[in-house]
């Protein structure tokens, strides 16, 4: 059962630009972890379909997507898998006079069985990108764009898989 809630933060600062000068800006942070799900309500058979198209909107690749759908399905039955994502909104820099000059975003897989304890198997990291991705070690991924005119927001999802208890 889902909540028939949602939460939505939005964070805004203030910026003045000056006239007649350049301004330049850099955003880093950390971003807010959104809700975490079962894998099992949005890759069943009849999924529900707010959590199916959530599913989607990581651009699973063929093997993570075969790997998740086994336990949703009920194939692995010693394992679950659960989901997390982070939403990045990056359609806001379409007001700019310029694209993005150089966008950098770096993901780190994270470690859940660090919370979870030993019985953690795998954590996974998926999401679409428009260029390629490169993996920079085994958890750390790197996408880059110069001259980046986004054309939709990015949402990076976390999958964890663990044995049953």
């Amino acid at each position: 059962m889902e909540p028939l809630w949602k939460v939505k933060k939005k964070y805004y600062w203030q910026q003045t630009f000056p006239a007649h000068n350049v301004v330049h800006i850099r955003h880093e942070y950390t971003p807010v972890s959104g809700s975490e799900n079962s894998l099992a309500y949005g890759m069943q058979a009849n999924p529900n379909p707010d959590m199916a198209r959530e599913i989607k909107s990581f651009c699973l690749d063929g093997p993570l997507h075969t790997t998740l759908q086994r336990i949703a399905d009920g194939q692995d039955t010693d394992k679950t898998a659960s989901y997390n994502y982070v939403d990045f909104i990056l359609t806001t820099a379409n007001t700019w006079k310029t694209p993005i000059e150089d966008f950098t975003l770096i993901v780190e897989r994270p470690h859940w069985k660090d919370y979870r304890g030993e019985n953690d198997l795998r954590d996974y990291v998926s999401f679409c990108w428009d260029g390629p991705v490169t993996k920079i070690d085994a958890d750390h991924f790197s996408a880059h764009a110069a001259g980046l005119i986004p054309g939709k927001e990015l949402r990076i999802g976390f999958f964890g898989v663990e044995r049953r208890h």
